[in-house]
């Protein structure tokens, strides 16, 4: 299975997408990035280039939650709503993830090689429940960032240099699954 990915990581193709995979709403309702998911994709598509795929969690994907956001979008050209069974091509074909506490984070680090943007506004949460100490969420700066709000993400995603943050944190990723 690896040595699969390896070849799928070779015939990458750049892509001007930005996946949003949260975990399970149902798991985590504190700490889920849904609770902020309209102003993350509104911000995206309207302050950037980027297009946006949304790959709801498969215990999700009939909710209720979910379906408004696939009714909102559905006439957004640069909006897509992913619920494929492979997620391989579509991890493939996008420049990051956004995600919550969603454990595809790795997964999808060691596939693509690309930086994951973890939507953290429950940072004090983790603390209080000493979650801070397991190496879920002490290796998140290994494969890319932690931020807290939709103005520090757009700061992410709209650096002139994005090209630059992408290859050195490609190195640390490549590093970690070594």
């Amino acid at each position: 299975k690896l040595d699969l990915f390896h070849k799928l990581k070779k015939n990458k193709k750049l892509s001007n997408n930005i996946l949003i995979a949260p975990t399970n709403i149902f798991s985590f309702p504190n700490m889920s990035l849904i609770k902020n998911i309209f102003k993350i994709i509104d911000n995206i598509l309207h302050n950037s280039k980027y297009n946006v795929v949304f790959r709801p969690h498969p215990s999700n994907i009939e909710c209720r939650q979910i379906n408004m956001i696939k009714k909102k979008y559905k006439y957004n050209t640069r909006f897509f709503f992913d619920t494929s069974r492979n997620y391989i091509k579509i991890y493939l074909n996008s420049q990051f993830l956004i995600t919550d506490l969603s454990g595809t984070a790795y997964t999808y680090a060691f596939l693509t090689d690309n930086p994951v943007i973890f939507f953290s506004n429950y940072e004090k949460k983790l603390k209080s429940l000493n979650y801070d100490k397991l190496n879920f969420f002490k290796d998140r700066k290994k494969i890319g960032f932690i931020i807290r709000d939709v103005s520090s993400l757009l700061k992410i995603i709209s650096k002139e240099k994005i090209s630059d943050i992408i290859k050195l944190k490609r190195k640390k990723i490549k590093k970690l699954f070594l």
